[in-house]
């Protein structure tokens, strides 16, 4: 009962968006009972609220000595290393998320960034065919992939993703605008009910 009282305590403190109060509570938690990779989790989570990104990574890094698959701890390592610019620590978090949770189209997404950034775009690609493979109405990969060919010089490969990535999200009028103007003739089905020059009424 008394741990069960710090719990709520630091969840109050937490949906008030107390930070200060929250990471002092949590503080007090593993001081005072046996730490769980829950307690850490949770310790971490409060530490990059309030800032402490150094902190945070420690205690992620020690979730994963007792659980080395942690889900979230795998996937927030990769994003802060991401955000750091540690390219390679992300590609090799993100792996090991994969491997063990291969369905993760998130991960997916977020891997063919990392080696984007890494200028590895065949790994990239296969990152985002992985994804495609998860889901195949995925706009957001198709048009990542676009992105991608585009930038290698790869003008038909790209127009034809970002064709794809638009028929499965028709109301994307920034990439419709974008396909307009690269390729004229790739107008969306939208186009039929847009009113010509030589229309009336």
């Amino acid at each position: 009962q008394v741990r069960e009282g710090w719990d709520l305590l630091a969840e109050y403190y937490r949906s008030e968006s107390w930070t200060e109060d929250e990471l002092k509570t949590e503080e007090e938690l593993l001081r005072r009972f046996p730490v769980t990779a829950t307690d850490r989790l949770d310790y971490a989570r409060a530490l990059l609220r309030h800032g402490r990104r150094a902190a945070a990574v420690a205690q992620y890094e020690q979730v994963l000595e007792a659980v080395p698959f942690q889900g979230e701890a795998l996937k927030r390592l990769s994003e802060l290393a991401l955000e750091a610019g540690e390219l390679g620590e992300a590609e090799e978090r993100l792996l090991k998320r994969l491997s063990a949770w291969p369905t993760d189209y998130g991960s997916w997404i977020s891997l063919s960034e990392v080696r984007r950034r890494r200028l590895d775009s065949p790994g990239a690609h296969r990152a985002l065919a992985a994804a495609v493979g998860l889901n195949p109405d995925a706009a957001q990969a198709y048009q990542a992939d676009g992105n991608l060919y585009w930038v290698d010089g790869e003008r038909e490969q790209a127009i034809a993703r970002w064709r794809a990535a638009l028929a499965f999200n028709p109301d994307d009028e920034r990439l419709a605008n974008r396909l307009d103007h690269v390729a004229p003739e790739a107008k969306g089905p939208w186009a039929a009910d847009v009113p010509g020059e030589g229309d009336s009424g």
